[in-house]
């Protein structure tokens, strides 16, 4: 538009031209913020030691889209699936507890166990979780059977498939069918295993990562409409180095951190001591005063 005359200043979608005046006051340190935190994310990497097996393939083993039965069986399906997002947001997102969902023909084309971890292409994981499923892929089978084997930590949230490919797995034998699969961790054991945790929060969104000057850092952001505090416990860190993207240097900060509404921060891991705030000094007024905004 030519001009912002009226409701045109209210339009969707947003334009970004010279007759918008936020364009012209903010839009550079607007661009150059993003610009930066999207290269910073992009060329790190993400820590994260927690897989989920997605259940999609149990999805295929008797569904047929005309049989009402079947819809019902998706619903059961779903109904699992449902648990495993309540459980990972009551135990996992809250915690601020990173995780991945495994698609197994990924895991066929580029899965493997290296030493007690499954490795996905440059992901690997020291915790498999599995939902309610009925079958898996031979595939994944072989790689399941191998990462137990070695010591490898697996989390059933409810009992353990039967099939295998879409055909009943045998049970005569030992080594032919899912006896192996047991859990062998708990969500606490899982919940200690990562390097920071932090107290329930609706609203603060978190995740480590490593840049590649071998920097962890921590991204963390307030999605509410409210400001909140959240105190970290970091391990191997009794503090923060917080980083102005706008003025390109960092601050050291305690881990007790205040958001304002949507606030974010880049917060590496840091050992150095914050500096203490100077105290405000009392103001005095006299009997007549204004307050001017």
């Amino acid at each position: 538009p030519y001009t912002e005359h009226g409701q045109r200043k209210r339009d969707y979608p947003a334009h970004y031209s010279k007759v918008n005046p936020w364009v012209r006051k903010n839009f550079k340190e607007f661009n150059d913020y993003f610009s930066v935190l999207g290269m910073l994310i992009a060329e790190s990497e993400e820590l994260v030691n927690v897989a989920m097996l997605h259940p999609i393939r149990s999805t295929y083993l008797n569904f047929k889209r005309m049989e009402e039965a079947n819809r019902l069986y998706i619903g059961e399906l779903e109904d699992g699936f449902f648990l495993l997002m309540k459980q990972i947001k009551q135990l996992l997102t809250k915690k601020q507890i990173p995780h991945h969902y495994l698609d197994e023909t990924l895991l066929a084309k580029y899965g493997k166990v290296e030493g007690k971890q499954l490795v996905l292409g440059k992901c690997a994981y020291d915790y498999l979780v599995l939902p309610k499923i009925y079958t898996m892929d031979k595939t994944t089978e072989k790689l399941l059977r191998e990462f137990v084997s070695v010591g490898g930590k697996v989390l059933l949230l409810d009992e353990k498939p039967t099939f295998l490919e879409g055909q009943e797995f045998v049970y005569d034998y030992l080594e032919y069918n899912y006896d192996y699969l047991e859990s062998n961790v708990t969500w606490e054991e899982i919940i200690a295993a990562q390097p920071y945790t932090m107290a329930e929060h609706p609203t603060v969104r978190t995740m480590i990562r490593k840049d590649e000057e071998g920097k962890t850092f921590i991204y963390a952001v307030n999605v509410g409409t409210e400001e909140t505090e959240v105190e970290f416990f970091v391990k191997g860190a009794s503090s923060f180095a917080s980083y102005d993207i706008l003025k390109d240097e960092y601050t050291i900060v305690p881990t007790k951190v205040h958001f304002d509404k949507g606030e974010s921060f880049l917060l590496y891991l840091s050992n150095e001591t914050p500096a203490e705030k100077k105290a405000l000094k009392p103001l005095k007024l006299g009997n007549t005063y204004s307050v001017v905004g």
